[in-house]
């Protein structure tokens, strides 16, 4: 009995060796391949996070700082939209030009108001005994083969208008020169449906230096806006905030002390055109 014991060890030993390697061969082996395998994208993920935060060699990523980062990230995105949200309210257009925006464009309908506009302009002028000098009405944007967005003209007449108004309230005697600095190729380019255009205006005029300063003061103002003290202008249309680019004055004569020549350049802005 003893030697048959002994035996049997001798062939359990063996076989229990040879169950180990084979479940380590053909058990193990296959689980640790297939848990390197799910590791790989796992550590190619990592290795671009810590690349992303601007470590590449990083063993070890605070996630808590991303967190505050993400957090931060967020109220500031939220900041952007609240000065996003109050730009464009500022900037708005009247309901009127925004209707005719979001219709089909339709070139006779905008040389009519156009040209009413115009007549509007030069009855006004007439009645304040000031002199807006051809080349004003020839710098009023108009409708051409270049113009990729011929909606944008209604957004360019209000302000145009707008602007020589306000100039012949504040007592502005001579408008020498306008023009709208259009740029073909200047289409909105963005990747979501929120955009902005600005519309450069410059205009030149002859006029006493505090004319020409209660001008500037009223240009950022919209039409409720001028109608309260201590400016008290009342336009017979829509005004959008205006702001200024950049100005340039000249004595216009040794004589006149007061009188000076001025360009200003201003601003206005068109967001996202209702749909």
């Amino acid at each position: 009995m003893n030697w048959l014991s002994h035996q049997g060890k001798r062939v359990l030993v063996p076989g229990a060796a040879l169950a180990l390697i084979a479940g380590y061969l053909f058990g193990l082996l296959p689980l640790k391949q297939q848990s390197e395998n799910l590791k790989a994208p796992l550590r190619k993920e990592w290795t671009e996070l810590a690349r992303t935060l601007g470590d590449s060699n990083r063993l070890s990523i605070d996630f808590g700082a991303i967190t505050s980062q993400l957090e931060h990230t967020r109220l500031a995105l939220r900041t952007l939209e609240q000065a996003w949200t109050q730009a464009a309210t500022r900037c708005e257009l009247s309901p009127a030009t925004e209707e005719r925006m979001q219709a089909p464009f339709q070139l006779v309908d905008y040389e009519n108001e156009r040209g009413r506009q115009q007549d509007e302009l030069r009855q006004v002028a007439a009645k304040l005994k000031a002199t807006l000098s051809p080349a004003v009405f020839e710098g009023f944007p108009t409708h051409s083969t270049a113009v990729t967005q011929p909606a944008l003209l209604w957004a360019e007449l209000e302000m145009v208008t707008g602007l020589l108004h306000t100039a012949l309230q504040c007592g502005i005697p001579v408008v020498e020169s306008l023009t709208v600095a259009y740029t073909p190729s200047n289409a909105p380019v963005t990747s979501t449906n929120a955009w902005v255009r600005k519309i450069p205006i410059q205009i030149e005029l002859t006029a006493p230096a505090p004319t020409i300063n209660r001008l500037l003061q009223a240009l950022p103002m919209r039409t409720n806006e001028l109608a309260a003290a201590p400016l008290a202008l009342t336009l017979p249309g829509p005004k959008p905030a205006l702001y200024v680019d950049h100005i340039l004055l000249r004595k216009q004569t040794p004589t006149h002390l007061e009188e000076v020549r001025a360009t200003v350049q201003v601003a206005g802005f068109v967001f996202s055109p209702p749909r």
